[in-house]
C-alpha cells in the first residue's frame, strides 16, 4: 500500500492497494508485476475499492508427513469464490481442486513462490492475483522443544477446541507444547472471552467472564499477569481477535478505519507481551470468513448482517493486519483464515465445527513446526 495523493482517484486522498505476483520473490512487488490497483480513499469522497482481489499471507506454512489446503473461499473478498474461475501456477507441487489447492508434503519443501490467480467467468480476463511463499517444515522439527504458548482470543478461542487439536497433535509428535492462561482446564488453557475485542483486551474493561486479565496498574502488563498468575514466560504469545471488532460495519471505509484504529491498540498489547522478557514472540491469527452460506448466517443473525459483507469485512482486516504487521521484529503472521472449509466446517454463522477447529490448529501447528 502506497499513500494516494488528492486527484482523479481519490479527491481527498487516500490509499492505493496494488496486487499481483511477486514473481522475483524479492518480497516486494515491483512495478512491471502489479496487475490491479485499488484505492481506499479519505473523507466524503471515500468509496468500496473495485472487486475482486486476491489476499494471501507471506508465507504458508506446511509439515512434513501432513496434508494442507488454500481454500479459494477465503482469499477474496467477493462474495463467492464460486464466481471467478482460479489457478494456482508457478508451485510444482500439491493439486488445484475446484475450491482449494491441497498439498501433502512428502519432504521437507525451502520456500517457494505459489500464485494465485483469478478470471472472469465470462470472459477469461485475469481480474487479480496474489503470491504467497509456501515452505515445509522437517516432520522431526522441535525435536525435544517444550513450546509454551498463551491463546489470547474471543468466543473462537474461548471455546477451547483449536487448543485441544493442538496439544492433540503435539501428543504423538516430537515438538511439545504447554499451554497458559486462566481460562480452560486442566492442560488445556488459554485466555479466551467471547465477545471481546481489541479494544477490551487493552483496556480497563470487565463483563460477566471478568475483568481484563492483562490490565494491572492502569496499564496493560503482560509481565504482570504472568506473575500474578505464576505462569513461565510464554514462548509465543498467539492472538485471534477481529470478529468482534468489524462484525457490524457496513462500507468497506469503515472497516479499514476500525482495523487501523484497532491496529493501534493492538500495538500495545504485542509491545507487552514483547516486553513481558527476552525469547518471547507474536504470532498474529487471521480471524476465518463465515459460513459459505447465507441462510446458515441468517439462522444466528437475522438480519442484523449479511453474509456477504460481514464475510469482506474479515478479509479487509486480515489484508490491513497482514500488511500493518509484516516485517515487524518478533511478530509473525499466522493465516488461520486461508486454510478452513466454509462450505463444510463453519457450525452456524461465524463458529467452526469440531473439524474446523482441527483445521485452524493444522494451520497454527505447521506454524509452529517452521519456527524450530
Amino acid at each position: 500500500m502506497t499513500p494516494e495523493p488528492p486527484g482523479a482517484n481519490c479527491a481527498a486522498g487516500g490509499v492505493a492497494v496494488r496486487s499481483g505476483i511477486d514473481s522475483n520473490a524479492n518480497g516486494e512487488l515491483d512495478e512491471a508485476e502489479v496487475d490491479t490497483v485499488a484505492y481506499i480513499c479519505n473523507g466524503a469522497s471515500a468509496h468500496i475499492p473495485p472487486s475482486p482481489e486476491v489476499v494471501l499471507p507471506p508465507v504458508w506454512y506446511a509439515v512434513e508427513g501432513r496434508t494442507t489446503s488454500l481454500f479459494f473461499e477465503n482469499l477474496t473478498p467477493a462474495a463467492s469464490a464460486a464466481d471467478f474461475e482460479w489457478d494456482v501456477s508457478r508451485v510444482p507441487f500439491g493439486f488445484q481442486f475446484s475450491d482449494r489447492w491441497t498439498w501433502s508434503a512428502t519432504t521437507p519443501q525451502q520456500p517457494t513462490l505459489l500464485a494465485v490467480s483469478l478470471f472472469d467467468r465470462a470472459s477469461g480476463a485475469q481480474e487479480a492475483s496474489g503470491s504467497t511463499m509456501v515452505q515445509a517444515a522437517h516432520a522431526n522439527s522441535g525435536v525435544g522443544v517444550m513450546a509454551t504458548c498463551l491463546f489470547v482470543g474471543d468466543s473462537l478461542t474461548n471455546a477451547g477446541a483449536y487448543t485441544a487439536s493442538l496439544l492433540s497433535i503435539s501428543s504423538g509428535d516430537v515438538l511439545g507444547l504447554q499451554l497458559l492462561g486462566t481460562r480452560g482446564s486442566n492442560l488445556n488453557r488459554h485466555e479466551g472471552r467471547p465477545g471481546w475485542t481489541v479494544s477490551h483486551f487493552t483496556s480497563d474493561f470487565t463483563d460477566a467472564t471478568g475483568s481484563n486479565p492483562f490490565w494491572i496498574g492502569g496499564a496493560v502488563d503482560v509481565a504482570a499477569y504472568l506473575a500474578a498468575n505464576s505462569m513461565p514466560l510464554p514462548d509465543w504469545v498467539f492472538v485471534l481477535l477481529g470478529t468482534n471488532d468489524v462484525f457490524s460495519e457496513t462500507s468497506d471505509a469503515a472497516v479499514v478505519a476500525k482495523a487501523r484504529a484497532s491496529f493501534a491498540a493492538l500495538d500495545v498489547l504485542v509491545a507487552a507481551a514483547l516486553e513481558a522478557g527476552p525469547g518471547v514472540r507474536v504470532g498474529l491469527m487471521t480471524p476465518p470468513p463465515p459460513n459459505a452460506s447465507q441462510d446458515v448466517f441468517a439462522a444466528d443473525y437475522g438480519s442484523g448482517q449479511t453474509r456477504w459483507r460481514f464475510k469482506r469485512n474479515i478479509l479487509l482486516w486480515n489484508r490491513e493486519l497482514m500488511a500493518h504487521y509484516v516485517g515487524s521484529p518478533s511478530v509473525f503472521i499466522v493465516p488461520t483464515y486461508a486454510g478452513i472449509d466454509t462450505q463444510q466446517e463453519i457450525a452456524n454463522g461465524i463458529h467452526p465445527t469440531a473439524l474446523g477447529h482441527g483445521q485452524i490448529a493444522e494451520v497454527v501447528w505447521a506454524f509452529l513446526k517452521n519456527q524450530y
